[in-house]
């Protein structure tokens, strides 16, 4: 094995001797660099000739050596040489030059992951904490898995992305589908690959509302799901799901209130019916950020799942063992390890987050406007890694009468598209129904209305 790897090095070497353009396009499409040669010499020569590719210049056997030792190189101008020359008597078809530079990739990632695993054993004989150290290590260990082919084909990308046009011509969206067709109309769904924020004040109802696009993709669409709810547990998530497809009041389920005729439906119309679905719920209330990319790449590998609903950032454990200036810095870690993980996988990644709380005016009362994006904690490093960026608020046109009928819980509110770099921006007007941890569109809103008016509860 190593004869062979040391092979690769001397025919990529040798390649972009005889061919110097060579040096971009293995730079460019495969990612590699200096780090990945494992020889001292190796690294020192590429290392050379992408600076002389870099100044325009052509790159030659002799002029490589003479530039290496110029820059006092760490090791003997003889094993320089050696390899040079070597690379030289190696290199005579490039069109099997993929296959060396995976070699030399895949020898790096065995270098890079027995380093990982050397590191992890000796925490644990440090008596750290264990489960910190298997998310770590499960972490960095994913991170080697991308092939480059799936990472660095041009070839793939292309038909990815005339699939992607095919399934928005045939489906009107590239990503999940969203539950209201409002909201569908501004993002054409939740995009694949990229991060979603929904913000809202606390008991504004981010969860719900994310939990109901859950439910609708899993249930109606059969699109594989996983939520990381790191605030709410499994038993209480199944809760909410079941009472917002049995239209069933979580509070009197929760103090006996319901008949048994009540209970059965939502039983049989929510956890049985979700249980029959692919969704996936990861519920650890100490959830990193590596523990949660670690788990969207296994669901992804093992279930195929697609959407992914994280709830929520401000909550998320802070990372074992790495220290940061301050929590701005330490959100852009978690934002950005997320961006990564999302385009990695082409998960649709909706991200909640939690805005400040209501204020106090001049005369006492509680004040809660529209969400900004200044409103959202350590907005910076959020705006910059979202593709979408959503808010929950206050109604923003005149609130409708309640009929007489209507349960107390039952309130207007408004779904703001802040930001939306694939689509457009704008308000949607919706009813949030509490007890049914439902959201409604003013037109179901309207036909739930009849409906009840028919059979009032």
């Amino acid at each position: 094995m190593e004869s062979k790897n040391i092979s690769s090095e001397n025919f990529i070497i040798g390649s972009v001797i005889n061919d110097y353009p060579l040096v971009r396009k293995i730079s460019n499409d495969y990612n590699l660099d200096s780090t990945h040669f494992e020889t001292a010499a190796a690294k020192e020569i590429w290392q050379a000739a992408e600076s002389f590719y870099s100044q325009g210049q052509s790159v030659d056997a002799a002029g490589l050596i003479e530039f290496v030792e110029s820059n006092k190189p760490s090791v003997d101008i003889d094993a320089l040489t050696a390899v040079v020359v070597d690379s030289i008597n190696v290199a005579t078809n490039k069109e099997n030059i993929s296959k060396h530079i995976e070699n030399v990739i895949n020898k790096h990632k065995r270098r890079k992951a027995t380093e990982h695993l050397t590191k992890g054993i000796k925490s644990i004989t440090n008596g750290e904490c264990l489960d910190n150290i298997i998310a770590t290590t499960k972490h960095q260990l994913s991170n080697l898995k991308v092939s480059i082919d799936e990472k660095y084909s041009i070839e793939d990308t292309i038909k990815s992305m005339k699939d992607n046009y095919i399934n928005i011509k045939n489906k009107g969206c590239f990503g999940v589908t969203s539950r209201w067709k409002q909201i569908q109309d501004h993002t054409t769904g939740y995009p694949f690959g990229k991060i979603t924020v929904l913000g809202a004040r606390p008991k504004m109802g981010k969860s719900t509302l994310a939990l109901n696009e859950a439910i609708y993709s899993t249930i109606v669409n059969k699109i594989p799901t996983l939520i990381c709810s790191i605030e709410m547990d499994r038993s209480e998530l199944l809760e909410k799901a079941g009472s917002d497809i049995a239209e069933v009041d979580n509070k009197k389920l929760k103090l006996g209130e319901l008949s048994v005729k009540d209970i059965d439906k939502f039983i049989k119309n929510g956890p049985e019916t979700i249980a029959q679905c692919p969704l996936y719920i990861e519920d650890s209330p100490s959830q990193t950020v590596e523990s949660i990319c670690s788990n969207i790449r296994e669901y992804v590998a093992d279930h195929k799942v697609k959407f992914v609903i994280i709830d929520y950032l401000q909550i998320i454990s802070s990372t074992p063992g790495m220290s940061f200036q301050n929590r701005a810095y330490e959100i852009q870690y978690m934002t950005n390890q997320l961006r990564i993980v999302a385009k990695e996988t082409g998960v649709a990644l909706i991200l909640l987050s939690q805005i400040s709380r209501p204020f106090k005016g001049k005369d006492g009362s509680t004040q809660a406007p529209m969400p900004e994006m200044h409103d959202l904690k350590d907005s910076g490093a959020i705006e910059q890694d979202a593709y979408i960026i959503m808010f929950i608020g206050p109604p923003t046109i005149t609130p409708e009468p309640k009929p007489s009928w209507i349960n107390p819980g039952i309130e207007q509110c408004t779904v703001k598209i802040a930001a939306n770099r694939g689509g457009s921006s704008g308000e949607i007007h919706m009813m949030f129904h509490k007890p049914f941890n439902k959201f409604l569109s003013m037109v179901e809103y309207q036909s739930f209305k009849q409906r009840k008016n028919n059979d009032p509860f």
